[in-house]
Formats: C-alpha cells, sequence, structure tokens
C-alpha cells in the first residue's frame, strides 16, 4: 500500500508566497510504502493472497472492541466454512442419529481453506478475544466455540493426512 506524502518544506498552490520557488520540487512525488506485502501487482500470486487477507484480519481485529456482535458471529460462521470440518467434536453420537442418515449420503461443504499463518494467527486473536473478552454474550461465545472445534477437526485431520504422507513415503 502506498501513499503520497507532500513535501512541507514547498509552499502549497493554495497559499501565496512571498519567494517565488526556484525548483518547482512539490511536483514530485514522495512515496511511503506502509506495507511490502500489499505492494501493488498486475496480478496477484496465490502466495500473497494469505498475506492480504491476514492484514484485512489485523485490522477487524484491531477495532474488534467496536464491531457488533453480529458481524463477530458472522465471522465465525464464515470461519467453520472455511476450515471446512463439519462440528462433530461437540456431539454425542447416538443411535438415533445413525439410524436417521442411513441411506443418505453425506453433503460436503464447500469453501475449504488452508489456514496458513497469515490467516490463522489474527483468527486466533479475533477468537481469544471473543471467548476471553470482557463482553459475554452467549450466543458470541457459542459461535466462538464452535469455530474453535471446527479448527480442531480441521487441524487434526491436517496432521493425520501429513503423518500418513510421512508413513507411505
Amino acid at each position: 500500500m502506498t501513499v503520497n506524502v507532500p513535501d512541507l518544506s514547498y509552499s502549497s498552490i493554495y497559499h501565496e508566497t512571498k519567494e517565488p520557488a526556484k525548483d518547482n520540487k512539490a511536483a514530485e512525488l514522495n512515496l511511503a510504502v506502509i506495507s511490502p506485502s500489499l505492494e501493488p501487482h498486475g496480478t496477484v500470486r496465490s502466495t500473497k493472497r494469505a498475506r492480504i487477507v491476514g492484514v484485512a484480519l489485523e485490522l477487524y481485529y484491531s477495532k474488534i472492541s467496536l464491531m457488533p456482535v453480529g458481524s463477530k458471529i458472522e465471522f465465525f460462521e464464515f470461519f467453520k466454512v472455511w476450515s471446512g470440518q463439519d462440528d462433530d467434536a461437540g456431539r454425542d453420537c447416538e443411535t438415533r442419529d445413525d439410524q436417521e442418515n442411513v441411506g443418505k449420503e453425506s453433503v460436503t461443504k464447500e469453501g475449504r481453506i488452508p489456514l496458513p499463518c497469515e490467516i490463522l494467527q489474527p483468527v486466533l486473536r479475533i477468537l481469544g478475544h471473543c471467548l476471553l473478552g470482557p463482553k459475554k454474550d452467549k450466543e458470541l461465545i457459542g459461535a466462538a466455540c464452535a469455530a474453535c472445534r471446527s479448527l480442531y477437526s480441521s487441524c487434526s485431520w491436517t496432521v493425520c493426512r501429513l503423518v500418513l504422507n510421512l508413513l507411505i513415503i
């Protein structure tokens, strides 16, 4: 992200000056790079997408105390889809549920994305704030707990897959 910073040593075009300007260097651009991970590109590489999303999540976290509860709950619903795992960790396995699901095909949710550190770190901060923060909204805590269970399932699945790949090699 670049920002044009004017050179304040030269007079503005909106004010009268007593001395005429010798060099018009005020017209030159002074660019400051705020975030090197957001430098302008014609196309965005897939490796940079996680950084961009991570920066957006960091900005969301910086104002999280001002965000309405509904926004946080929606974020956790999206995060559960991103992790791509059903919330099975908190459910009891009952035989009647198994009997109801006999003959039905399981529907897999689409939208699972890999969760690199650039995305995972701000998400964990947001989860921590909502679970341990000063406001104790039961619906928010329930959504945050469901997102934690979904994240746990996703990470367990990823770790098991990596271990299996190592055993095969």
